[in-house]
């Protein structure tokens, strides 16, 4: 049927979904700003959309990152080194501007860490 209509058998193009308008970034944002440490399904519970929504917009319009923070293993004696490296340079990150604005911590982890 579709190759006597088009003459193909090709996938027809899908159009894109419209992204969240303007304002709902921007009331995502202001609830994170009040609140960093809220959890995103609370979020999405008073915003009254979906937390996968609140993530995404989050994580591609805001730009923000997700961190759950987890002891993997116990340190050792000779890891004052690197704790005293990465305390240093945590706060230098932290003086930057926007840095701060750009970490949320959950109770739930979404993200995976990605070294680049």
């Amino acid at each position: 049927m579709k190759f006597q209509q088009s003459g193909c058998l090709c996938a027809a193009k899908r159009t894109a979904q419209p992204g969240p308008s303007a304002e709902t970034v921007e009331h995502v944002r202001e609830t994170f700003v009040r609140t960093p440490q809220k959890p995103t399904h609370r979020a999405s519970r008073e915003l009254q959309m979906l937390q996968s929504s609140v993530w995404r917009i989050l994580h591609k319009h805001l730009r923000v990152r997700g961190y759950w923070l987890q002891l993997l293993q116990a340190l050792n004696h000779q890891d004052h080194n690197l704790r005293f490296h990465f305390c240093v340079d945590f706060q230098h990150r932290l003086e930057e501007d926007g840095f701060a604005m750009k970490l949320v911590f959950s109770d739930r982890a979404t993200f995976h860490m990605c070294i680049r």
